[in-house]
């Protein structure tokens, strides 16, 4: 905690110098984490942040450190060429979503980093998930008390997540500056990009939670 600082902040973060991520304290509280909820949903939140860390270690800023935090290339040509299809792929999908409350478009090179790790969070996210589900590791509510399935409520509690009022002076502040796309497309893009999403909810070809080129990373 030395080497931490401040433990409390409702935050998480990779350090590609030292090849760790950290997950705060302060973060493990509701909406993030809930222990009094049905732990199989905690995985959703709480699972996605961590997988969104780890990730960030395989975005376009830290897969240029290798595992002593040095700065090298240490990818083949192979898995970097793969990468790099996949890396344009996000920038193009994300520059056309429009944020129409401040007139501009998110910016998808400069969000790209982020958007990776949540494009990849949210699949693996999903995949403990439902090993968890397989072998009953899982409590699961009475299909009658609910009209959602297990899987539904797996990607509401996730986009959940980004549930919020931004003030539009702050959303235009962060379409101009910020690392994160703004919250909506940070629920959009990656379920769009997943296609267990799809299959959950039975969305139509073409649309928008099932377009046909979809940037996949697992």
């Amino acid at each position: 905690w030395k080497n931490v600082g401040n433990v409390l902040p409702t935050n998480a973060y990779n350090d590609f110098n030292k090849n760790v991520f950290v997950i705060l304290l302060g973060i493990l509280q509701p909406p993030f984490f809930d222990a009094n909820s049905r732990n199989c949903m905690n995985i959703a939140k709480i699972g996605t942040v961590v997988a969104h860390e780890i990730f960030h270690a395989f975005d376009d800023q830290g897969r240029q450190f290798d595992k002593f935090g040095n700065l090298r290339n240490w990818w083949d040509n192979e898995t970097n060429n793969a990468f790099l299809d996949r890396q344009q792929c996000v920038i193009k999908q994300y520059n056309k979503y429009f944020v129409s409350q401040v007139g501009r478009y998110v910016n998808g090179i400069n969000t790209q980093g982020e958007n990776i790790a949540d494009i990849a969070a949210v699949v693996t996210a999903y995949k403990t998930f439902k090993r968890m589900v397989k072998n009953k590791q899982c409590e699961i509510c009475s299909r009658s008390s609910i009209k959602y399935n297990v899987d539904e409520l797996f990607w509401i509690q996730y986009g959940q997540l980004y549930c919020g009022n931004t003030q539009k002076e702050t959303l235009l502040r962060q379409v101009l500056s910020d690392p994160h796309s703004p919250n909506e497309f940070r629920v959009i893009g990656p379920l769009s990009d997943s296609i267990d999403f799809s299959k959950s909810f039975n969305c139509p070809k073409e649309s928008q939670g099932n377009p046909t080129e979809k940037c996949v990373f697992l």
